[in-house]
């Protein structure tokens, strides 16, 4: 027999439940609960079997002698439990949120934040009496104040948390004083020897700090999240580091003077082509038009003016 079961963080938030809230109070929703300990403690698969109404409410708690059948009627309807006509009634996602009832290999599942709660806590004497003194909506305002310790005070310290904002995370519609001052009284919060010696003294009016009692106990996972998120976030960094540093360590050239590689060397000069002697050939047409040119001009500078083969000399 399991000795415990998880309520998601953010059930209470849930529309179905905020329905079952708004047509059986309070009341209403402590039974539901109460059904998910005894299916938990009795029927770890979620399968209630083949049963009356009547039955259904007995294992919910349902004490609303004058709204008999209305319980199992309302949680039908809305879907809480599903009906088949082979197997009976079953719990609404159940191997879904308690999947470690189901299968029996301890494990949940990581990425939901949800509350570990006692199969037996309906009969805890704390709770009695607590729903003695305030009924059924002090203690779901309880349950609701560890949904919120889940998620945002993760290892159970309300630190920095007047009786005010206790009682508003609680969702509790009255005296906020006197409703924190009761759960301290029951020891389901610790307010003595939490002080912190280097902060101001706190307005004693306004009360805490305050500790959620033996949330470690109960919750080890949600305790250590913090530390294990900081510790994966260190051995991502130190992954993506190895996978992009390169295998050559880089110089650090920081407040080092400015550095230019050097001109490259000047280019050889070519190589002399061999000298190859130029045969030996006739004047051509023109170096003979060119000496019949200087012939003509010569005779022209001394005064004789050839005109075919004749010439004639003048004074």
């Amino acid at each position: 027999m399991s000795k415990d079961f998880r309520v998601v963080a953010s059930a209470f938030e849930n529309l179905k439940l905020r329905k079952l809230s708004k047509q059986l109070g309070d009341e209403g929703v402590l039974s539901l609960i109460s059904l998910w300990a005894y299916a938990a403690a009795h029927k770890p698969s979620g399968i209630l079997g083949a049963c009356a109404a009547e039955d259904i409410e007995m294992m919910a708690a349902w004490e609303v002698a004058s709204r008999e059948g209305e319980f199992a009627k309302v949680v039908a309807d809305l879907r809480l439990i599903d009906h088949d006509d082979a197997a009976g009634y079953a719990i609404h996602d159940w191997p879904e949120h308690n999947s470690f009832l189901v299968t029996g290999s301890g494990k949940v599942r990581s990425s939901v934040v949800d509350v570990r709660v006692d199969t037996g806590i309906m009969s805890h004497r704390k709770i009695v009496a607590l729903r003695r003194s305030l009924g059924a909506a002090g203690v779901v305002s309880l349950m609701r104040l560890w949904a919120f310790a889940a998620v945002y005070r993760t290892d159970g310290v309300l630190d920095g948390m007047s009786y005010r904002d206790v009682s508003a995370e609680s969702r509790w519609p009255s005296d906020d004083a006197a409703y924190v001052s009761l759960l301290v009284d029951l020891h389901l919060l610790e307010s003595e020897g939490l002080e912190d010696p280097n902060e101001p003294e706190r307005d004693p009016t306004l009360g805490g700090p305050f500790l959620i009692h033996d949330w470690s106990d109960w919750n080890p996972w949600r305790t250590g999240s913090k530390e294990r998120s900081k510790r994966g976030k260190i051995a991502s960094h130190k992954r993506w580091s190895e996978a992009h540093t390169p295998s050559t360590p880089i110089a650090d050239t920081r407040n080092q003077p400015p550095h230019f590689p050097p001109p490259p060397p000047p280019a050889p000069p070519p190589a002399p082509s061999p000298l190859v002697p130029k045969p030996a050939t006739s004047p051509s047409a023109a170096e003979g038009a060119t000496s019949i040119a200087e012939r003509r001009r010569e005779n022209y500078d001394g005064g004789t003016v050839l005109s075919g083969t004749l010439g004639r000399k003048f004074s």
